[in-house]
């Protein structure tokens, strides 16, 4: 039964948070976007180089491929 509320409770926290502080959190723009894929952890920065890592995507990829976006373009 204290999962039941616990789990419950979780939910409403979730749907109760603001949609506009979700979408601060991820830059809008992807410059210079990798290709997809679930390796690229830790090699985002050698990718991007001069261009300066910006931040990582799954937008366009499969389940549990992201990509890399640098600073500029």
């Amino acid at each position: 039964m204290k999962f039941a509320i616990i789990i419950t409770a979780l939910i409403a926290g979730v749907l109760a948070a603001p949609a506009d502080q979700v979408e601060e959190r991820a830059p809008a723009a992807c410059y210079h976007p990798s290709s997809c894929s679930t390796h690229w952890s830790g090699l985002c920065e050698d990718y991007c180089g001069s261009r300066g890592f910006s931040h990582m995507t799954g937008s366009g990829c499969g389940l549990l491929s992201k990509k890399c976006c640098c600073d500029r373009a």
